[in-house]
This record gives C-alpha cells, sequence and structure tokens, in this order.
C-alpha cells in the first residue's frame, strides 16, 4: 500500500522492496537492533546484572537466604520448611 501512495518511488528501489530477497538486503543495508537500538540499556542492564552477580552470593553467604532472595525482587521470599 506505502508503495501505491504518492511520491512514486524511483523503480530501482520499488523492485528490490517487492523482491522475495527484500529482508535479506535490509539484514545486509541496516545494524544490528541491538547495536544502536539497545545500547543505551544495555549499559544499565549490564549494572544490575554485575550487581545481582556480585551482590546475591555476599548477602547469601553472610546474612542467608531470606536476605539474599528479598534483595533480589520484592515477590521474592524465604520461607523455612519444618521437617517432621
Amino acid at each position: 500500500m506505502a508503495l501505491g501512495r504518492p511520491p512514486r518511488i524511483d523503480p530501482r528501489v520499488e523492485r528490490i522492496l517487492t523482491s522475495d530477497r527484500v529482508a535479506g538486503y535490509v539484514a545486509d543495508v541496516l545494524p544490528p537492533p541491538g547495536g544502536s537500538l539497545l545500547e543505551p540499556e544495555m549499559a544499565d542492564a549490564a549494572r544490575h546484572f554485575e550487581r545481582d552477580v556480585v551482590t546475591a552470593p555476599g548477602m547469601l553467604a553472610s546474612q542467608g537466604w531470606a536476605s539474599a532472595l528479598t534483595d533480589l525482587h520484592a515477590n521474592l521470599s524465604w520461607r523455612q520448611c519444618r521437617s517432621s
């Protein structure tokens, strides 16, 4: 539908966009989505991941499972099971 609207595009571009190989062509000319699209969020995600990887084992060793799990997420908790 977009190709039928004015202004008309160059016939060479139209051939590319309507060909069976358009997905491969687009993949070749555009950067990977993980690059510029996600780059601003990646540094923040890496900091959170590093914090969890470094902090959780330390809390586990010093304060036990209850503290380690609670710090990871508010919906996580530890309930001590009673053996019979």
